[in-house]
């Protein structure tokens, strides 16, 4: 396929998983925006005749989500008492739980989660390069994208297939949720309202990743 057969594709499943957002798409953009290229590749992202990426978006990523995964930022619940669990029946299961803790019944535990439905918010979208080798190395169930430049979503057609990308959370029981909120207090509204009505106890273990070059 070519490039433009990619994004034609890659744009409508956007704008059929996430149709306010392409509304808002159609009416304009907040800044002109325009996708780099070199030997038919998409490198960068151009605003008002600057580079973002400083060329090389694809290795930008690459660095980017290679570092973060030596040392990344986790969310872990330490207390059960901070499980979000509120019900006479959840605080007396909390309480035998932590009984057999203390005293050793359930053999070998460890500190924090491991291989548990979570999620992965990631602030910054860019080009999209890090979203499939991150949402492939964390194995989060939801993936919440957070960026309030809209003029970054068209451009990302270019890179990430959304169609697919929507459709292998949805298989795992998950969804990819957009939040494009610029003021900093509803943002995090934003984020943990979306957790609270798939689990709270599922951000437990949750990744965090920023980019922006």
């Amino acid at each position: 396929m070519s490039d433009s057969d990619i994004f034609a594709q890659s744009r409508a499943a956007f704008a059929e998983y996430f149709p306010k957002i392409a509304a808002r798409l159609e009416r304009g953009k907040a800044a002109e925006s325009s996708v780099v290229f070199e030997n038919g590749e998409p490198v960068d992202i151009e605003i008002a005749g600057r580079r973002i990426y400083g060329g090389d978006a694809r290795r930008f990523a690459a660095e980017e989500v290679a570092a973060f995964l030596k040392k990344p930022l986790r969310f872990f619940v330490q207390r059960l008492d901070l499980s979000g669990i509120v019900t006479d029946v959840g605080r007396r299961l909390i309480r035998k739980i932590e009984e057999g803790l203390r005293e050793n019944r359930f053999g070998q535990c460890t500190s924090n989660p491991t291989r548990n439905p979570t999620f992965l918010v990631v602030f910054g979208l860019g080009l999209g390069h890090h979203l499939e080798e991150l949402a492939r190395q964390t194995e989060a169930r939801w993936l919440i994208i957070v960026e309030p430049l809209l003029e970054f979503f068209e451009p990302s057609c270019h890179v990430v297939d959304w169609g697919p990308l929507v459709e292998s959370f949805k298989n795992k029981g998950g969804a990819v949720h957009i939040i494009t909120e610029s003021d900093p207090d509803r943002m995090t509204s934003a984020v943990c309202g979306f957790m609270s009505s798939k689990g709270v106890p599922y951000a437990d273990g949750s990744w965090v990743f920023t980019h922006y070059p």
